[in-house]
């Protein structure tokens, strides 16, 4: 019995180390939770929508109540906001998707597929036209769409090794991986298209019809238009600031720009 006893915290200690992880990191997300549903910007809303998609159980699942406790959110149909979905909703039939894709990535690819096709930069996504045998020996084709273009792209050999090894020409076709990031949302019905913006913003930004003239400054004001503002002298009792020296001439004396008696 005291040797039992003695040999019991052994035995539960990897359980206890594994323990302690967990929730050190269940509060590392929690944290970082907490900071960004705060959706001050675009970028810190769709990270905060990611993060949510991570700890979303499915919907079967009857521990959503426990997690959105721990973890610090709020789910189910909101009452201020007429009874449109939660975030956490959104999110959770995000991870539903997320999961039947990952689910998919090992089933055996079918013609009219979406694939990836290419190695490194040039890999991008294309619909499978063509596949002549399923284990990377055959030929295969796909068709890349851009805007109303349509290239074909035939290759030697469908995936990336065979007898471990990257033959000459392979598409290396593969699934397209899931993604956490949110789906785009919809457009209100009450959204201003382009052309209004545009329009607004040059209402708001063009000068008044009818504005008024800057003011100028009484030298200017009262000088006739046969003389500049640097010319001698006094007219109309309004003494004007003498003009500038040349190089060769003595600077002349500072006059002051002011009203002289009438």
């Amino acid at each position: 019995m005291h040797a039992q006893e003695l040999i019991k915290p052994l035995l539960f200690a990897g359980e206890a180390r594994a323990a302690a992880l967990d929730a050190y990191i269940v509060e590392r997300i929690s944290a970082a939770i907490a900071v960004l549903k705060a959706c001050r910007t675009k970028e810190q809303t769709t990270e905060y929508l990611m993060a949510l998609a991570l700890v979303m159980p499915p919907k079967e699942a009857k521990r959503l109540d426990a997690i959105s406790k721990r973890v610090g959110f709020s789910y189910g149909q909101s009452s201020k906001r007429g009874g449109r979905k939660r975030a956490a909703d959104h999110q959770m039939e995000r991870r539903a998707d997320f999961d039947k894709v990952a689910a998919s990535l090992e089933q055996p690819l079918q013609v009219g597929e979406e694939v990836l096709a290419g190695r490194g930069s040039t890999r991008a996504r294309g619909e499978l036209a063509l596949l002549e045998a399923a284990d990377g020996n055959g030929r295969c084709a796909v068709m890349f769409r851009a805007g109303s273009e349509e290239v074909r792209v035939e290759y030697k050999h469908s995936f990336g090794k065979i007898d471990k090894k990257v033959p000459v020409g392979s598409a290396q076709l593969q699934r397209p991986p899931p993604t956490l990031l949110p789906l785009p949302r919809e457009t209100r019905s009450d959204k201003m298209s382009a052309e209004k913006c545009e329009h607004v913003r040059e209402v708001i930004t063009a000068p008044p019809p009818h504005a008024a003239a800057p003011p100028r400054c009484p030298c200017h004001a009262r000088a006739t238009p046969h003389r500049t503002p640097h010319a001698a002298g006094v007219r109309g009792g309004l003494r004007h600031e003498p003009a500038p020296a040349r190089f060769d001439e003595a600077p002349p004396r500072a006059a002051s720009c002011a009203v002289g008696p009438g």
